[in-house]
């Protein structure tokens, strides 16, 4: 369990990037399944778009991290990754650190890989 959150009882929600509108799109999983939903579902899947979960975790202001968001703690600027069954920060995979026993209430949102590419390569 991630520090705070059941994973069994979280709201498994994702968000996609639309490459041709430039925008995210989100999803639940019921969504995922429902009749209204499933042709778009389906579009971004058949352009091989990446899908990104939801951590249940949320920012020090209450955002909602998900795997693509850029963060920011006092130990710098990263981005958030999948690996391994946990959410982490990409500098972190194979540590064994995941973002929840860093404590992502120290954690806050700047950005994301589609929009903010840049605060990465900027950062210190």
């Amino acid at each position: 369990m991630i520090k705070g959150v059941s994973m069994e009882n979280r709201t498994i929600k994702f968000r996609v990037w639309s490459k041709w509108q430039k925008r995210w799109a989100y999803f639940t999983l019921g969504q995922v399944w429902s009749e209204e939903q499933r042709g778009l579902y389906l579009a971004f899947c058949l352009n091989g778009e990446r899908f990104y979960e939801f951590t249940g975790l949320k920012d020090k202001n209450g955002q909602e991290i998900c795997e693509g968001d850029i963060v920011k703690n006092e130990f710098g600027v990263d981005e958030v990754y999948f690996n391994e069954g946990e959410f982490k920060k990409k500098s972190e995979i194979g540590s064994g650190c995941s973002i929840g026993r860093l404590g992502s209430e120290t954690m806050e949102i700047i950005g994301n890989i589609y929009e903010n590419p840049d605060l990465l390569t900027h950062s210190t």
